[in-house]
């Protein structure tokens, strides 16, 4: 697992303590931007095949809705150099139905 994945499970955690503690908190994307810097940084590399690996350690039931997409949304353009993107994508749409059944067909529209 790279570094940016433990850095983001840390940040997002941080936010979700502050926001036990204080529930009209902001959202804070802290934790959204180590996902992308992650991700991009390696991509930008070429390093898909430690992306593909990344993808595959990533916990998504530690993830929000927020950062599913960005999930979705930061690997949808190397998608044909990720093999394990589609299996997580049906996995993360199932989590997505579970975090926000209302919303989550629109969120994953047209980052598939």
């Amino acid at each position: 697992m790279s570094p940016w994945v433990q850095e983001m499970y840390d940040a997002h955690g941080k936010f979700l303590e502050k926001l036990s503690k204080n529930p009209k908190l902001e959202w804070s994307d802290e934790a959204l931007m180590i996902l992308f810097r992650g991700i991009d940084n390696l991509l930008c590399e070429g390093k898909f095949e430690q992306v593909n690996q990344d993808l595959q350690d990533i916990d998504l039931e530690k993830l929000d809705s927020t950062l599913l997409v960005g999930l979705l949304s930061i690997t949808f353009a190397a998608k044909k150099h990720l093999p394990y993107r589609e299996p997580m994508t049906l996995k993360l749409a199932e989590r997505l139905k579970v975090l926000v059944p209302d919303k989550w067909e629109r969120l994953i529209k047209n980052r598939c």
